[in-house]
């Protein structure tokens, strides 16, 4: 197992799929069961009913994974984009007078 490596994948208008072995908890901190098999399928597409396993619904409502992450957010520091930028949101935000 030391030799094996964590690959994921994206699947074109599809889920992230996870190969190898790796752990997934939830935001709690427990553990999700994904021994089920060599690979998991993982919703990108936010409408699976099994969040955070993908079921398929991508496939119905028309899901496209090929939109471009957002740019730089206005006023930013340099190379900061899209959600994740700035402190995290158990974090206070400095003020600005």
């Amino acid at each position: 197992m030391a030799d094996e490596q964590v690959t994921i994948r994206i699947r074109t208008d599809g889920p992230y799929v996870v190969t190898g072995p790796f752990r997934l908890t939830d935001a709690a901190g427990t553990e999700l069961d994904v021994s089920g098999g060599a690979n998991v399928a993982l919703c990108r597409c936010g409408q699976s009913p099994t969040k955070p396993f993908c079921d398929g619904t991508h496939r119905t409502m028309g899901f496209d994974g090929s939109l471009a992450p957002p740019g730089p957010e206005p006023g930013g520091p340099a190379g900061s984009s899209g959600p994740g930028a700035g402190p995290p949101p158990d974090q206070d935000t400095p003020a600005t007078s």
